[in-house]
C-alpha cells in the first residue's frame, strides 16, 4: 500500500526518531505519548496550496487559519501517522 503522506512531506519517522533522540539525549523521554501534531513548512504559497491539496486527499477535514501571520491548514488524516 506504500505510505501515500510520506511520499508528500518526505521521511516524517525519521525526522520524529530524531526529535526523540535529541530529547532523550537530555533526559527527557517521550516515548510513551503518542504525537498528536505535526508541522510542514514551506516556503511559497503554490508549494503550500499544492502540498494542502495532495493532503486533503489522504483526509476527513480541514480547518484553515492563520499561526503567525502565515496560514496554516490543520488537516486531519483519514489514517494517523
Amino acid at each position: 500500500m506504500g505510505d501515500p503522506v510520506g511520499d508528500i512531506i518526505g521521511d516524517y519517522r525519521g525526522f520524529v526518531a530524531q526529535q526523540h533522540a535529541r530529547l532523550l539525549a537530555r533526559g527527557i523521554d517521550i516515548r510513551p505519548y503518542p504525537l498528536s501534531h505535526l508541522a510542514v513548512r514551506v516556503a511559497e504559497w503554490d508549494q503550500y496550496v499544492h502540498m494542502r491539496t495532495l493532503l486533503e486527499r489522504n483526509a476527513t477535514a480541514n480547518l484553515e487559519n492563520l499561526w503567525n501571520g502565515r496560514p496554516i491548514s490543520k488537516i486531519l488524516l483519514v489514517t494517523p501517522l
